[in-house]
């Protein structure tokens, strides 16, 4: 890298990284996942146990072990040390979508023009999102693409070190999020090619190693979540959301997708059998186990966004820039889609930034709600209530709603209700439910302006609206 590229390197990475910092509060608002997963990292701070203490009408919530530990591990380290809060929470995921990018980077082929390539990866819409969500994808992605790395080192004189280090990281991925273990396939697949092919002891031993290291730290987890297959099986088959035929593409994924096509296809074309290198064979078959037994819904595809632009790099990959070449056009064009709705979801944000910073609903909430109480309402003041000092749970999520309403009522014993534009607007009658059957005063409203924006982003297919429009009722009891 010249000295051009690398100040231009060193530019979009402040800029870029400074970006993510400043609207890491402020985009997404408090949705479901991350809220649940917030409430489970501080159940481990402070219990040691993986509870969903905003779920607890889910009989499922008194122990969340579908995941693994990994990630509640770091998120609840993270409260400790820096405090509870949306940053704090949403920093380790950020961090490690800082890292899925620099591995991306080293796993780009070296003919590519990788700054480009990362760029156009780093704006990637999912990718973007991703870094914010509160959830663990962006860690176990990390750990998926070192597990990746080491694979494809383990070809060179440190063969049984990179075997090892690929078969930890694998763990990892498997301990944050079982969807990982969909991309032990390929590799797996590999490792009985080079041995059928090489016909070389060290190359069945590789294997067992990186298979046996798996199994063993996955069984420590296992042990203790679960103490027997039949426990296993048993609560995956209630659980039932993470692995399940789901073929689902969002629409602003169609040109990365088609592009990729091209790609591969005139990568074949052009080189023939030389095309299928190990790592292209990771990437393709990556991207049908995902879509053969992920249950995604458009946040998961993370898992698979990396491998679309390593097959684009890879089948288009040249150190010339030159706008006469079809394929540079091509690529330009994904760049510019790319950074097309980046723009305008930031325009987006930044049109609404002052309404949707997290001191509005933290002091709206200190306000009217003194600590101590128990709160039931929107995930949306999840963070809010919790800093304030009162407990909460949702209104509106798992059971029936006439359960959740006895369980609220009789057990929890609810002290105040806070109610959202949102909720109002899609469960009218929940809140009716709620009234039926206690006594409330209204104690405040939160009205802010309205963003006329927002309908841009809900016409490209990535909604970021939301608001902390809402009002809080005291329940009177006796």
């Amino acid at each position: 890298m010249n000295r051009k590229k690398k100040i231009l390197f060193l530019l979009f990475a402040i800029a870029y990284v400074s970006y993510h910092l400043f609207t890491l509060v402020i985009s997404p608002l408090p949705w479901f996942d991350e809220t649940f997963f917030a409430s489970i990292s501080r159940s481990y701070l402070e219990l040691g146990l993986f509870q969903a203490k905003v779920a607890m009408v889910w009989s499922y919530a008194k122990n969340i072990l579908a995941y693994g530990p990994v990630y509640f591990w770091l998120t609840s380290f993270s409260i400790k040390i820096f405090g509870f809060g949306i940053f704090q929470f949403r920093i380790v995921c950020l961090l490690f979508g800082f890292a899925m990018l620099f591995l991306f980077y080293r796993l780009l082929p070296s003919q590519a023009n990788k700054l480009i390539f990362l760029a156009l990866f780093s704006l990637d819409t999912i990718v973007h999102s991703g870094m914010h969500s509160g959830r663990m994808d962006t860690m176990a992605v990390s750990f998926l693409l070192l597990c990746i790395y080491f694979f494809l080192r383990s070809g060179d004189n440190k063969f049984y070190l990179n075997v090892l280090l690929s078969g930890l990281f694998a763990a990892a991925a498997l301990l944050t999020t079982p969807r990982s273990g969909v991309f032990f396939i390929p590799l797996g697949l590999l490792m009985l090619y080079r041995f059928l092919h090489h016909r070389q002891i060290k190359y069945f031993i590789a294997g067992l190693i990186w298979l046996v290291l798996i199994i063993a730290l996955y069984a420590f987890w296992f042990a203790y979540a679960f103490g027997s297959l039949n426990n296993f099986l048993l609560y995956y088959k209630q659980v039932n959301s993470m692995i399940a035929v789901a073929f689902y593409i969002p629409k602003y994924q169609y040109p990365l997708i088609v592009l990729s096509i091209v790609a591969v296809l005139y990568g074949f074309i052009v080189r023939r059998k030389e095309y299928f290198t190990e790592k292209n064979i990771i990437s393709l078959l990556s991207i049908l186990s995902f879509y053969a037994f992920i249950h995604d819904t458009g946040a998961y595809s993370i898992f698979i966004i990396p491998f679309y632009y390593l097959l684009i790099a890879d089948g288009f990959a040249s150190q010339k820039i030159s706008f006469k070449n079809w394929k540079v056009i091509l690529v330009a064009l994904l760049l510019a889609f790319n950074v097309g709705i980046f723009s305008i979801k930031s325009l987006v944000l930044f049109s609404d930034m002052n309404n949707r910073r997290p001191a509005i609903a933290d002091q709206f909430v200190a306000v009217n709600i003194p600590p101590g109480e128990k709160v039931i309402g929107d995930e949306l003041f999840y963070y809010s209530i919790i800093k304030a000092g009162s407990d909460f749970q949702y209104i509106n999520l798992y059971s029936t709603d006439e359960e959740r309403e006895k369980y609220h009522r009789e057990k929890y014993d609810y002290d105040y209700v806070i109610w959202s534009d949102r909720l109002e607007k899609t469960e009218p009658d929940l809140l009716k439910l709620y009234f039926r059957n206690s006594e409330f005063q209204k104690v405040g409203e939160l009205t802010l302006p309205s963003n006329n924006l927002y309908a841009i982003s809900r016409f490209i297919g990535f909604n970021v609206s939301g608001s902390y429009n809402c009002r809080i009722y005291k329940r009177v009891k006796g």
